[in-house]
């Protein structure tokens, strides 16, 4: 009924029988709801950013309890967006990002009355002196701030070995589930942002990865995941792993609004030196490039490295469903020979030598583990450094291991504190993260994600960008610091097998779960990835060749009902254009 009473007023618009004014606004379902609708409909008075923020907000509570994925509710969200909506009002919109409501994760600083404790229990008491450099970005822009979503504790960076936690289980967060499938695995360690993402609990959320904590998560909730080049934005007010490969951004429900995002949170920061390295002085047109997409995919050369697909070899992570991922990565293909792009098959990696991908896999483990371990300590105790107040009896690394094995929340020692050892008894034998061998051994980590894979093959075969199944993709990018998009690709059929986790918590592999598809790039290359996913995403939804399954949880708060409702309670009629609160 709805869709018929939209048709005839659009008929009746274009007839001339009525004014723009006068057709009912239209509430597109809230999983629907994009950077630009949200904006038009902020525009038109259909909708204000504090009703949008209610709505979220009430979402949130829905489903909260069964995934985890939200960890705070940023208390002052909504007088926030009381704020923006009255500056829209007298005129003034800062970007398309508006009033849009956004969920950061929780290793991200914010200078307000929210958390930052990376999922630690540990960590809380602990005060910023200040907004994260990518959060003032956001908040300049004009985006609400809404709130924390749970991460995978330490982003991963606890535990290792037998005695690991699960992939988005935290102290302060606790354990959280995608909502695809059963006990769902959400992959890690942007946990909360890629499932709050997925069941629209916000318009937009933030992630970090290290190695694959953006991509695999947003495969894992059938979402888009942008890793942008390590130096694009920065981690300033991020808690760290290692600045050599750590890198923050969007997690969305489709790519134009993840090129918005990534838009407001590029820039050069002083506090990162890494973003100094930024090989322009304007920021890169994202939303242009995605608007000249399908120019853009029709002149591309895009390579598909047939010996990067990993098998098996990460079986124990995300289950033996790979063979059926590989398969309906192939079965994509031909949606590139309708955009015109030029396939190059076989554009393989020359694994540095290596005999396989085994022994390829081996290297880079090894010499991650050499830099990172060392970096850790450092950059966790940068971090601690940095803070206006430190959490209680928390002054070093060595402190937080007590806290993590004393503090009954933390769960030790069921869930050990592998990483933690490790750095501190590097440190302990006068390590540093400066060191030569530590030098070299992030040299070879680099080569072998820079000229031995991703961008050897670029250059050999006169490649514009690389596509993998996302599970086997970003791996690759993580020691160079390259970019990737990995955007949806569908779910394992009815025929997969089911295979829980080592620990037996979550389901890592079952009929329904999502897959996805990635796009990889040289440095500063996201305006090409970007344009080619959206051409991609665009091209599948139009050939509706992508199948979607239904989550099993679903918050069932709309836009219609809850801004009618709110709008009868301030007394005016439901529907109506509201110009300022």
């Amino acid at each position: 009924m709805a869709a018929a009473v939209r048709l005839l007023s659009t008929w009746l618009l274009l007839l001339g029988f009525i004014n723009a004014d006068d057709v009912p606004p239209y509430y597109p379902p809230v999983v629907d709801l994009s950077v630009y609708s949200a904006s038009y409909m902020f525009t038109k008075g259909f909708l204000t950013s504090a009703e949008l923020t209610q709505v979220y907000i009430d979402r949130i509570g829905e489903v909260n309890h069964l995934v985890h994925a939200v960890s705070e509710i940023n208390p002052d969200a909504l007088q926030i967006a009381r704020g923006l909506d009255l500056e829209r009002s007298q005129g003034k919109v800062r970007s398309m990002l508006h009033g849009i409501p956004i969920l950061i994760k929780d290793n991200i600083a914010t200078g307000d009355e929210m958390n930052n404790t990376a999922g630690s229990v540990c960590m809380l008491g602990a005060k910023v002196k200040g907004d994260s450099t990518v959060v003032k970005l956001l908040r300049d822009a004009g985006a609400v701030i809404l709130g924390k979503t749970s991460m995978s504790e330490w982003a991963n960076g606890r535990s290792a070995g037998e005695g690991s936690a699960e992939n988005g289980w935290s102290a302060y967060g606790g354990q959280v589930y995608g909502a695809f499938v059963k006990d769902q695995d959400p992959s890690g360690s942007s946990s909360g942002s890629a499932v709050a993402a997925s069941l629209g609990l916000a318009l937009a959320t933030i992630g970090t990865e290290t190695d694959g904590s953006i991509c695999s998560p947003a495969e894992f909730n059938s979402i888009v995941g942008v890793k942008p080049t390590v130096g694009l934005t920065s981690r300033f007010g991020v808690i760290p792993l290692t600045a050599r490969q750590d890198t923050v951004g969007p997690i969305t429900r489709n790519v134009y609004d993840a090129a918005w995002i990534l838009s407001a949170m590029v820039g050069t920061d002083t506090n990162d030196n890494y973003t100094l390295a930024q090989p322009f002085t304007k920021i890169p047109d994202y939303i242009g490039a995605i608007s000249h997409s399908c120019g853009a995919i029709s002149s591309a050369r895009i390579g598909i490295p047939t010996n990067g697909l990993i098998g098996d070899i990460y079986e124990d992570i995300f289950g033996p469903s790979g063979p059926q991922k590989t398969a309906a990565f192939y079965d994509a293909l031909p949606v590139f020979d309708q955009l015109g792009a030029t396939l190059v098959h076989d554009a393989n990696f020359s694994f540095g030598g290596a005999e396989s991908s085994m022994q390829y896999f081996d290297w880079f483990s090894g010499n991650g583990t050499i830099f990172q371990t060392l970096d850790m300590y450092d950059t966790i105790q940068r971090y601690l450094d940095q803070l206006d107040i430190k959490p209680p009896n928390i002054s070093d690394i060595a402190d937080i291991r007590e806290c993590l094995r004393s503090n009954k929340e933390e769960d030790y020692p069921e869930i050990n504190t592998g990483a933690f050892d490790k750095a501190l008894e590097a440190h302990q034998q006068g390590r540093s993260s400066s060191d030569i061998d530590v030098w070299e051994a992030y040299q070879h980590a680099v080569a072998l994600g820079t000229e031995d894979t991703i961008t050897g093959a670029l250059d050999k075969y006169d490649l514009d960008a690389l596509i993998l199944p996302t599970y086997s993709a970003f791996f690759y990018a993580a020691p160079g610091g390259l970019p990737v998009v990995t955007i949806p690709l569908g779910f394992l059929g009815p025929d997969a097998p089911f295979q829980r986790s080592k620990k037996g918590d979550t389901v890592i592999s079952a009929p329904g779960l999502p897959f996805g598809l990635a796009f990889l790039g040289r440095k500063w290359s996201e305006e090409k990835l970007l344009a080619y996913a959206f051409a991609f995403e665009k091209q599948m939804k139009a050939t509706d060749r992508f199948r979607q399954a239904e989550p099993l949880i679903m918050p069932k708060t709309e836009l219609k009902e809850a801004v009618d409702r709110m709008r009868s309670n301030r007394g005016q009629a439901p529907g109506l254009k509201v110009q300022e609160l």
